[in-house]
């Protein structure tokens, strides 16, 4: 008897553990600035194609998306404390951060 290994299943597993215990880990525990933190996930995004596999949104094949999404919202930011509002955008940017630290922590206690 042998055993039957699932390649798509596998690389899904290793991404996860990736994903899970080499990056959100490090964003729930505040180890990494959120945005520094996304920057990583955003790598391993790209790296693993996970473009290709999305169904609505980038990241949706892993339960992301809601992370890849705050990844673009800090470029957004950026580009409006560029025009003004500094006061604002340094408000928003904290927010932003609180959000990525609690979105990553209910994607550990998800994907587990």
């Amino acid at each position: 008897m042998g055993v039957t290994i699932r390649i798509s299943e596998t690389v899904h597993d290793i991404e996860h553990v990736a994903i899970r215990t080499i990056l959100l880990d490090r964003i729930a525990r505040r180890v990494v600035e959120p945005r520094d933190g996304l920057g990583r996930v955003m790598a391993v995004v790209d790296a693993c194609g996970l473009h290709d596999r999305s169904r609505v949104h980038v990241g949706d094949s892993h339960g992301l998306e809601r992370l890849v999404g705050a990844y673009w919202n800090y470029d957004d930011l950026d580009d409006m404390s560029r025009v003004g509002a500094r006061a604002h955008v340094d408000q928003a940017r904290q927010e932003l951060d609180d959000d990525v630290v609690r979105r990553a922590q209910e994607w550990m206690d998800g994907h587990a």
